[in-house]
C-alpha cells in the first residue's frame, strides 16, 4: 500500500482509532486473527399461558318443581375474561344444593372459545320427616381458569 501513496501524502486517521496496515514479507504465513465463538443467548424455558379470569357463570335448570327422588338436568355456563389463543384452559365446576355439594365437573375450552357450558344431573330428595323442602342451587367455580399443558 506505500508504494500506491505519492510524495507528501499522509495516511488517514480515524478520529476513533487509527489503522496502520504493514505488508507482509512473502513467503511469511497468514495471521489469523483469533476465532471468537458466537455469543448464543442462555436457553429461556417456555413460559407457561397465564390463567385467565372466569367474568360470569350461570346455571339452568329444566324443573322448578321436583318429587323426591326426581330427577332433572342443571347447565352451567361459564364466561372467560378472554378468549385463550395460546392453549386450552380447564377449570373445576362444583354444584350445591341446600349448602352441599351434589355434582362435579370440569369444562374445558378449546383455543379460541370463551363460553363453555357442562349439563349435570341431579337428583334431589325430600327429607323423611317432611313434606316439601325448597333447595337453593347453585355452581361454584374458582376466579381462574388454568392452561392444559
Amino acid at each position: 500500500m506505500k508504494q500506491d501513496m505519492l510524495p507528501g501524502e499522509k495516511m488517514a486517521e480515524s478520529p476513533v482509532k487509527k489503522i496502520v496496515i504493514e505488508e507482509a514479507p512473502p513467503g511469511a504465513p497468514p495471521e489469523v486473527p483469533p476465532e471468537v465463538p458466537p455469543e448464543v443467548p442462555p436457553e429461556v424455558p417456555p413460559t407457561k399461558p397465564p390463567d385467565i379470569r372466569v367474568e360470569r357463570l350461570y346455571i339452568s335448570l329444566t324443573k322448578t318443581y321436583v318429587y323426591s327422588g326426581e330427577s332433572i338436568r342443571a347447565t352451567v355456563t361459564a364466561y372467560l375474561e378472554k378468549k385463550p389463543f395460546e392453549a386450552k384452559y380447564s377449570l373445576p365446576v362444583y354444584v350445591y344444593a341446600g349448602g352441599s355439594k351434589i355434582g362435579e365437573g370440569k369444562i374445558v375450552f378449546p383455543i379460541g372459545s370463551d363460553r363453555q357450558k357442562i349439563d349435570f344431573k341431579l337428583t334431589l330428595y325430600c327429607p323423611p320427616d317432611r313434606h316439601e323442602i325448597t333447595y337453593k342451587v347453585y355452581a361454584e367455580t374458582p376466579d381462574y381458569a388454568k392452561p392444559v399443558v
